[in-house]
């Protein structure tokens, strides 16, 4: 019987190598970086955000949770008209800098705007955006807390999948 996934996985080098060895669209410790290239763009893309964007906060809300921004006369710059703490939001989205994967794996990242739930929900959560996204249940993904996570101050997690 194929069992599916569907779960949070440990994000240390030797768990990822162990389960990539016996399920290729997992990915290895070694894969887990992006590539030069979404290394660069997103160097750059930081440099701009910085010039648009009052905080990384009103960046994501404003374009991964679609909430009306306003300008700040006094910076010049881009602000979210609703504070992080005043919503309770998710979102699943391509990752815009993905990694190094086989090409059969998705790299998509679950977005909270808030961070009081259990990874069984958090699984839920992946699985009904996916299902939503593929449009039927023939998928496995599974997902980690990146240890060294690059925007600390909204919540979210690393989401590997491919269909089945």
């Amino acid at each position: 019987m194929l069992t599916k996934f569907n779960c949070k996985i440990s994000p240390t080098e030797t768990m990822l190598d162990t389960l990539s060895a016996k399920f290729h669209w997992i990915p290895s410790s070694d894969q887990i970086r992006p590539s030069l290239e979404n290394v660069i763009k997103k160097e750059n893309d930081n440099v701009h955000h910085k010039t648009f964007y009052e905080s990384v906060v009103d960046k994501i809300l404003i374009r991964y949770f679609k909430i009306r921004g306003t300008i700040n006369k006094k910076s010049n710059k881009m602000k979210s008209r609703i504070l992080l703490t005043d919503l309770k939001m998710k979102v699943l989205l391509e990752n815009e800098y993905p990694y190094k994967l086989h090409s059969d794996t998705n790299h998509y990242v679950m977005w909270y705007t808030y961070r009081d739930m259990s990874d069984s929900e958090i699984s839920q959560d992946i699985y009904n955006s996916l299902k939503d996204i593929v449009q039927n249940k023939h998928f496995e993904f599974v997902w980690y807390e990146n240890p060294k996570m690059s925007v600390p101050e909204v919540y979210h997690v690393q989401v590997f999948w491919h269909l089945i």
